[in-house]
């Protein structure tokens, strides 16, 4: 007979710094940080960029240095904390139990991630598609003008949205005949496939919304490669 069951997780965080207290001196602690702030009333490790505004104002298709103009302060850009996790597994039974077939998605949002490696490239070498290809989006274009032209210098277009929807897993479990299980001297044998990191949904521009080149509390994406691609094969024996 045929059996399907889903499983269902989910988690929100939200949190917001109240205060950072008062120093030896009885005086109110000041803001933690620059751009990754302790700052009250907003999220811990939360990110606070120069922001920009950018248009093509002699429609030839390029961001010159002249059409970003810069804003006065930096703006709270996003929590660096994902703060929507949701995990959703479905399974399916066939020919009588004998055939197990599960697939999971994963979903994470509600955070901003920096682009490092995009913007370490731009500002190293010329080859970056922002700078050499005429046809790169305006908003690329806007971004490494941004970081590495004007006047003070910020990265704020290279913090991105690090929403994504990833197809996590697909495995499958067969059960094996009794005759195959005393073959190879076992009470019961099954045959199991998997493949991992298949598909990917996000708007992320760099490699991977789950890259991470940082060893502390504030992912970073910095030159790092995305969670790899694998497939196994596993025989399960029970004696």
């Amino acid at each position: 007979g045929f059996a399907w069951d889903v499983t269902i997780g989910g988690s929100r965080n939200k949190n917001k710094l109240i205060s950072l207290g008062l120093d030896d001196a009885g005086k109110k602690i000041p803001t933690i940080g620059t751009v990754t702030r302790q700052q009250e009333g907003y999220p811990l490790n939360s990110f606070f960029v120069q922001a920009y505004t950018y248009g093509d104002t002699d429609k030839n298709g390029l961001i010159s240095v002249n059409e970003v103009v810069l804003g006065d302060t930096g703006v709270y850009v996003g929590s660096s904390l994902p703060t929507d996790l949701l995990t959703m597994q479905s399974g399916f039974d066939f020919f009588k139990r004998k055939l197990r077939v599960i697939a999971s998605l994963d979903y994470r949002g509600g955070f901003t991630l920096f682009n490092s490696g995009a913007n370490f490239l731009c500002g190293q070498t010329n080859a970056c598609r922002a700078k050499s290809d005429p046809t790169a989006p305006l908003f690329d274009q806007a971004r490494q003008v941004a970081a590495n032209l004007s006047n003070p210098k910020t990265q704020f277009g290279y913090y991105e949205n690090g929403e994504a929807v990833r197809l996590r897993e697909i495995s499958a479990v067969l059960r094996m005949p009794k005759k195959f299980a005393a073959y190879l001297r076992a009470g019961e044998a099954d045959i199991q496939f998997g493949a991992r990191n298949l598909k990917l949904w996000a708007k992320y521009t760099g490699q991977d919304p789950e890259a991470n080149y940082s060893t502390n509390d504030v992912q970073q994406d910095f030159l790092t490669t995305a969670p790899r691609k694998y497939y196994t094969i596993r025989v399960n024996l029970r004696y």
